[in-house]
């Protein structure tokens, strides 16, 4: 495990692996291999955010800065498969 955050007894939370991404959200479970999470688009609205169709609400105010970082990882994988 690279990341681990959970929030609010570990009911959400988010895990960063070698083998790809992690999310839980209320009863929702998902793991994204790298190759699924390059895929991905990543948007928030009022209260979440989105990876493709999986829907994560209410995180705990930081739905900007989690689909931000979520962003950011995503633009680092594609650089570093670009400019190699």
């Amino acid at each position: 495990m690279i990341f681990e955050t959970s929030l609010r007894k570990a009911k959400k939370g988010l895990a960063i692996c070698s083998d790809g991404i992690y999310l839980k959200a209320d009863s929702k479970r998902v793991h994204l291999s790298w190759y699924d999470f390059l895929l991905m688009q990543i948007s928030t609205t009022d209260g979440g955010f989105k990876l493709s169709e999986y829907w994560f609400v209410n995180w705990s105010g930081g739905s900007e800065l989690m689909a931000e970082m979520l962003s950011d990882i995503q633009r680092r994988i594609i650089d570093d498969i670009y400019f190699k």
